[in-house]
């Protein structure tokens, strides 16, 4: 099943990651140990989302090589296609040689710890947009020191955040793409009508 995809639209190129789907990826998210990263001075990520991440590489930085012309690139992702997405930015940039535009993430887990996430703040944290419902259980996770001192290790979040808070009194809904979905609409809806009023 495919874990994304990549398409262009006029000069504009997208490569989206979806979020969990299988057992295999359920088992790279339990991976939650530390790994460095495979750029230097860019700390560790969580040893699972890595993983996969290694696994895609070569396809995208192969798709990616096959592009007429550069256009703007953009990156997203949601859940585990978030965090994937986080950590494919920098490597994305260094290894295809192009700028990526801006990165936005929904409902994203932690995917580095506080050495990773200066890193990345450093060089993205201006074209870097981490959508999190405040309700949602998964942008609290993994947790940002290890349980019980024995399992996990110390996780942090990328900037910037963009909160909204969507209560559906169910732990899927709360996380569910069509939830952020709708949440956007309804925070554009708004702007709207603030334009229209004091505009």
């Amino acid at each position: 099943m495919p874990i994304g995809f990549i398409a262009s639209r006029g000069k504009r190129t997208f490569i989206v990651f979806r979020g969990t789907k299988t057992v295999k990826e359920w088992i790279s998210n339990m991976g939650i140990g530390l790994k460095e990263y495979p750029l230097p001075d860019y700390g560790s990520v969580h040893e699972g989302f890595l993983q996969l991440y290694c696994s895609i590489r070569p396809a995208i930085i192969e798709s990616l090589s096959q592009l007429s012309g550069r256009g703007r690139l953009y990156l997203a992702g949601h859940s585990l296609g978030a965090a994937l997405a986080t950590l494919a930015l920098p490597d994305i940039e260094a290894s295809a040689k192009v700028k990526i535009e801006a990165l936005y993430t929904f409902g994203s887990p932690r995917a580095g710890d506080d050495a990773f996430v200066r890193a990345f703040d450093g060089d993205y944290g201006r074209r870097s947009f981490r959508i999190a419902n405040t309700s949602d259980i998964v942008t609290q996770v993994p947790f940002p020191i290890p349980l019980a001192g024995l399992v996990g290790a110390y996780f942090s979040h990328v900037d910037t955040p963009v909160d909204c808070t969507v209560q559906d009194k169910d732990l899927e809904k709360n996380h569910a793409m069509q939830t952020y979905l709708a949440a956007l609409e309804q925070a554009r809806s708004r702007r709207s009508l603030f334009q229209r009023l004091f505009g």
